[in-house]
């Protein structure tokens, strides 16, 4: 495995320091890549996380003032466990950071938590998980987007419009879940304030929870405002929608409502479907839930890694990996390797 943090560090933060611009790009043939210190893209740097990489952060920081980009496809995502991702030192008005994320699984760590640096975000695609405690867009410089995304277990916060720049943060065909039992005033969208001419549209999602607030505003916040038509809040029923927005028609707190009508009956068919825990998409012996959020298999292909052993037997008996054909790179595939049966001669 790549030890990566520390060389990477030492060269990305030295960088910060040059006339001179750079391009790292980091690729699945050499990775997996261990990040064992935290990092700094520089700004009018470029780290860019090519199609299959797989990341393990081990919850160090890599504070973007540059441009990071991680751009998987739908057959090779890029995988990042525990990496905390924000904003670095360096940007500024006129050189902001950006961060580019399409066909990603992102497990644990942060993302954009409290970026307070001038900066931009676009995530398409992708599978956030478990990203705590919120992705905070905290003045982004540029409009924002989220789109196609599986979002679970993780919300949404913004406050938009500084120096006379008006900037939209477009929230559209993602699905939200969460098991996690979140409090009374905490949505999982939520804007804090719209200055500037800025605006939060958030449009064609799927919330499958009618138990949690799913969009709201900030109570007390005069300039909080957001638009939440064309949704699908997994219910037809005006009360539960109308207890999953947050806004004035609950408390006087509220500056303003939420316009959400009209809403959709079903998902749109652009936005992610979410896989259940009592369904087995591909007869593999593992729920879509456990492929999709717990493992990172491939929910509709019963052997990920074509080894010739079903994902759920590498889970619960070989306890090898089902997204690598050679688990322990010993040269002897799982299916020969860990598998009680004579090996090739």
């Amino acid at each position: 495995m790549r030890k990566a943090g520390i060389l990477l560090a030492m060269l990305l933060l030295a960088s910060s320091h040059r006339a001179w611009c750079t391009t790292i790009a980091w690729t699945s043939a050499h990775g997996p890549y261990n990040i064992t210190a935290d990092m700094n893209v520089a700004s009018g740097d470029t780290l860019e996380v090519e199609a299959g990489t797989v990341v393990n952060g081990n919850g160090f920081r890599l504070r973007v003032s540059g441009v990071l980009r991680m751009l998987g496809t739908t057959s090779e995502p890029v995988r990042i466990d525990t990496w905390v991702i924000g904003a670095g030192p360096g940007a500024t008005e006129a050189a902001p950071f950006r961060i580019e994320m399409s066909h990603c699984r992102m497990v644990g760590g942060s993302l954009y938590y409290y970026s307070a640096g001038p900066g931009s975000i676009s995530v398409q695609d992708s599978a956030l998980i478990d990203l705590g405690p919120e992705i905070y867009l905290w003045y982004p410089v540029a409009d924002c987007i989220f789109e196609r995304n599986q979002i679970i277990n993780s919300r949404i916060t913004c406050i938009l419009g500084t120096s006379g720049r008006a900037v939209r943060v477009f929230i559209t065909n993602n699905l939200f879940y969460s098991t996690r039992l979140l409090g009374p005033d905490t949505p999982l969208i939520q804007n804090s304030g719209c200055y500037d001419g800025s605006e939060v549209l958030v449009r064609y999602n799927t919330f499958l929870n009618t138990n949690i607030p799913a969009v709201g505003l900030r109570p007390d916040r005069a300039n909080a405002a957001m638009v939440a038509t064309d949704n699908c809040w997994s219910t037809v029923d005006e009360w539960v929608i109308q207890s999953m927005v947050l806004d004035r028609d609950d408390d006087s707190s509220f500056a303003r409502t939420i316009p959400y009508h009209p809403i959709l009956a079903q998902p749109h068919p652009d936005t992610p479907l979410f896989y259940s825990r009592d369904i087995d998409q591909d007869g593999d012996g593992l729920s879509g839930y456990d492929e999709f959020v717990t493992y990172g298999t491939d929910m509709l292909k019963a052997d990920t890694d074509s080894d010739g052993v079903r994902d759920a037997d590498e889970v619960n008996v070989y306890h090898s990996d089902p997204k690598k054909a050679d688990t322990d790179d010993d040269g002897m595939g799982d299916r020969w390797g860990d598998r009680p049966q004579p090996e090739p001669q």
